[in-house]
């Protein structure tokens, strides 16, 4: 099962990732974030994805 996280750019996203990364394999977490540059600095090893509230067709796919 992929787990995806919103926001996972801001303090709580972070957070989240985190204890999901500490429970089960980085493979199955996704970060959904506005910017991709930021979440893939910010969360290594987490496969990012696009991802804003503002857009329903982003998050769609």
């Amino acid at each position: 099962m992929k787990y995806a996280v919103t926001g996972a750019t801001g303090k709580f996203g972070q957070i989240v990732i985190k204890v999901l990364a500490e429970n089960i394999d980085n493979r199955d977490i996704i970060a959904l974030a506005r910017n991709l540059d930021k979440a893939e600095k910010l969360l290594p090893g987490i496969e990012a994805r696009p991802g804003s509230y503002d857009s329903q067709e982003v998050l769609e796919k």
